[in-house]
């Protein structure tokens, strides 16, 4: 162990679904939300120098093949861009499917499969990090079988030239596991992209019900090459401690982490943690905040100006910057809440996030104003940002109780207005189409092109008992 003084979180387990929330409007109506400004933050900081500029990246490229002239500024063009490493290794040894076109509903083309599984039993076959969309097109996400020893996660590309979704490499395989130690069941991390277009997420215990007697020694930083499939690990940041959350800094040379104890605290039953930053080529951790008022674990919020943002206690935000600076933002989430996700920074304007206790929609402006946009019709683990900055995507139900939200509606937010809109309602195309109830979601990516969402979605077969078991990917087509 590193010695760390480790910090208390106050609060219930952060994957249980809570709460009655609002009616989700119908497909053919909006509704306003009010949108009453919280308490200010502590001032703001100057911005990082030397962002980088890109060059000749995938996004580039993409932009002068496919897309209308001046397109909005996507997530990967307006901060620092990756650069492309070549052509993917050819994909004929992995088990694929196809997606299949559902048809259209409320306006919106719906196409979906299910994740190929391997041929053994899960605990259950579950997903619950989110992906991420590649500048060439192409949508990367993971499912684990959420075992504690021998528990493994695979990497999973999707591709829209083909409508195939692939199951390429076992996490495990690239880590040096023995047979019988504690696995890797989960990959509960957000996806990032690095400098070099690689994929940075970390491991995951996928049960903690035995861990500490256990050879478990924590969970890897790990890096996804979407050229070669190969997954090269980055080490262990914490020891000891699994890796639920991470965020990326804006020249993407910084990966900030919330690193939690397997062991929950004994008064409260919750995780207890700390907060990381790692170079996010080497893995070597340059700066740990292990902060007391520190809760929630299960997000970090990234200005446009590089800082990190995570959850405190009564609603306040711990804030590092990269060079390890740290400071304290009052009271500034919606009623209080712990951050539970956040969109991706674009290296400009505002960024959007979600709250649990209550379950709340904000807006965190560039001059660190909080903005409560209202409360959500539900969980939700997962929120993503249309390329333009204009509309904020999520599916309310993350933890199975979608469809009693209105059909596991996918939610558009108009980020000037507040009016929200229903996309699809997916459960209904979805539950017909492949005898699978879509339950909820812990990952929703909008695509570089502004014009497709990815949504992963954990489910059970129609007519059983099950509400994990089956996970389906839906790529929904906006125009």
């Amino acid at each position: 162990m590193l010695g760390l003084t480790v910090a208390a979180c106050a609060g219930s387990d952060p994957d249980i679904d809570s709460a009655r929330a609002p009616e989700v409007p119908t497909s053919d109506q909006t509704a306003p939300v009010d949108t009453a400004e919280t308490v200010d933050s502590e001032g703001t900081t100057e911005a990082d120098d030397g962002q980088t500029t890109e060059t000749t990246s995938l996004w580039d490229r993409y932009q002068n093949g496919s897309t209308p002239a001046d397109p909005p500024p996507s997530p990967i063009s307006s901060a620092a861009s990756c650069e492309p490493g070549g052509s993917p290794a050819p994909s004929s040894d992995f088990e694929s499917v196809t997606l299949e076109d559902l048809g259209e509903t409320d306006g919106v083309r719906v196409h979906a499969a299910e994740y190929p599984l391997p041929d053994y039993e899960g605990n259950p076959w579950s997903q619950w990090g989110e992906g991420v969309a590649l500048p060439d097109g192409r949508y990367v996400s993971a499912v684990g079988d959420h075992l504690g020893q021998d528990g493994t996660t695979w990497f999973y590309e999707y591709d829209p030239a083909t409508d195939e979704l692939t199951r390429t490499v076992e996490v495990s395989e690239f880590l040096d596991h023995e047979d019988g130690d504690w696995g890797f069941g989960k990959i509960h991390a957000p996806m990032v992209l690095d400098a070099d277009c690689s994929i940075v997420t970390a491991t995951y215990w996928g049960s903690r019900r035995g861990i500490e007697d256990s050879s478990y020694e924590g969970d890897h930083l790990v890096r996804y090459d979407p050229i070669t499939r190969e997954v090269h690990d980055l080490g262990i940041p914490v020891e000891g401690f699994g890796i639920p959350s991470l965020s990326i800094s804006p020249d993407r040379r910084y990966i900030y982490g919330e690193a939690v104890d397997p062991s929950t605290d004994a008064a409260t039953e919750a995780d207890t943690g700390v907060f990381f930053i790692a170079d996010a080529a080497t893995g070597e951790v340059t700066h740990l905040d292990d902060r007391d008022e520190h809760v929630g674990f299960r997000d970090v919020l990234v200005t446009s100006d590089g800082e990190a943002l995570y959850a405190m206690n009564d609603g306040s935000l711990g804030a590092v910057r990269p060079d390890g600076a740290e400071r304290v933002i009052d009271a500034v989430l919606p009623g209080g809440g712990w951050l539970r996700s956040a969109t991706p920074t674009r290296g400009q304007g505002a960024v959007y996030g979600v709250t649990r206790d209550p379950d709340a929609l904000f807006e965190y402006s560039t001059s660190g104003e909080s903005i409560d946009m209202g409360e959500l019709e539900g969980y939700v683990a997962s929120i993503a940002l249309s390329p333009d900055g204009e509309t904020v995507f999520y599916v309310p139900g993350a933890h199975g109780n979608g469809p009693e939200l209105g059909g596991t509606p996918l939610i558009a937010v108009d980020t000037a207005s507040g009016e929200r809109t229903v996309l699809a309602r997916l459960n209904d195309v979805i539950e017909p189409a492949l005898g699978v109830v879509a339950g909820g979601s812990f990952s929703v990516v909008a695509a570089p092109s502004g014009d497709r969402i990815y949504v992963g979605l954990n489910g059970g077969r129609s007519g059983s008992d099950e509400e994990f078991g089956t996970v389906v990917l839906a790529a929904i087509d906006l125009s």
